[in-house]
Order: structure tokens, then sequence, then C-alpha cells
């Protein structure tokens, strides 16, 4: 379940501020932006206490929180594919969600493969790391593949923060890291890699 922590502090208007339709149901769009929400309300009391403050009550409907879903594919020059994801909404109750994906490749029927490969992927995301609207994700890959130009071994990570300027605008900073060997079919020499590289982004969605 949500932290009930986490709803407070994402939480758009407080105790204090005056009363504003526009930044009450600004505060209800926000809170669906959160992804682990399929419904929120917003209830106020018909007349003031006796301070003049109008109680607001937010209710919410939670999303399930694991999904799952297959995946099948086929092209004529890698053959048959097929996978599996599975996504946990939240980890520790704060919208962080946990991702994976497995995929087996190349299973047979392609003019340009030549063994069965796979392909993993898995990330994690914690929201408003450090600063409301900004994410810091986590990614990390493995791939394998046998070709008939080459046979290919990779391992990859990588970390990335994720910052929203405005409704609009959107940049991104990161760091990735990656291991690679490729074998050829011709000369049939090996040829390891590692990489570390950076990466910026500045995106309008």
């Amino acid at each position: 379940a949500t932290d009930e922590a986490f709803v407070r502090r994402r939480l758009l208007v407080h105790s204090g501020d005056l009363y504003r339709a526009s930044a009450i149901e600004s505060a209800r769009r926000d809170l669906l932006t959160a992804g682990v929400f399929t419904q929120v309300s917003v209830a106020a009391d018909p007349k003031p206490d006796s301070q003049g403050h109008v109680p607001l009550t937010f209710q919410f409907r939670e999303r399930r929180l694991h999904a799952a879903g297959v995946t099948a594919a086929y092209s004529s020059d890698l053959g048959a594919s097929f996978g599996v994801n599975w996504l946990k909404r939240e980890i520790s109750g704060v919208a962080d969600p946990l991702s994976l994906s497995a995929s087996v490749i190349n299973l047979g029927g392609g003019t340009a493969s030549n063994g069965i490969g796979y392909d993993l992927n898995g990330s994690y995301q914690i929201p408003d790391w450090k600063l409301r609207g900004q994410t810091l994700q986590f990614d990390a890959g493995a791939l394998r593949q046998s070709l008939d130009a080459y046979d290919q071994t990779a391992v990859k990570t990588g970390v990335s923060v994720r910052r929203k300027l405005s409704r609009l605008w959107t940049v991104s900073v990161g760091i990735t890291a990656a291991c690679e060997r490729i074998v050829q079919e011709s000369p049939p020499d090996p040829v390891v890699s590692a990489d570390v590289g950076c990466t910026r982004n500045i995106a309008r969605p």
C-alpha cells in the first residue's frame, strides 16, 4: 500500500492555504500522475469549522500492485521471439516501481540467425529523489544472440536522473556502462570491449 507520508509530501495543498478550487483540482490531478492510483477524489465539508478552515478529505483507489504480460513477435531475418514482463508498482510505498522483462529470441525460422538467444532487462525508479519532480532510475540488462555475421554477448548497466522542468519539458542526465563480447564468423576472432558513457537529453513529450 502507498505510504500516507508519501501522499502528504506529494500534496500541493496544505493546511492554512487560501481555499481555491483550481488549486485543489491541480493537487488531485498531480496525485494521479504518481502512477499508483486509478482514482483520486476530494470532498470538502459544506461549511468552515470554528476557525474558518474548510476540511478536505482526499480519497484514493489504488491500482493493482502487480502487473504481468507476455509478448511474441516474428521477423523473417531474426525469427520468432517470446517474452514475459512483470511490474511491481511500489517497492517501499513511495510509488517506486520495479519492472523486469525476459525474452527468448532467435527461436528459429530466421534467415540471419543461427541459434537461440536471450534479452533480459530491469529498471527501478525512485520518484521525488532529492527534489520534487526529480526521478532517479537504475537500469540493467543482458543480451546474447547468434547471427550469421557474429555472435554477441553483452551486459549493460546505467543510472540516470530525470527532472520535469514544466508540463512540456523534461531534462535527463545519466551514466551507462557496458561490457560486450563479439565473435565474428570471419575471421573468428573474439573482440571484447568495455565502455562507459554519459548521456544527456532534453525532451518535449
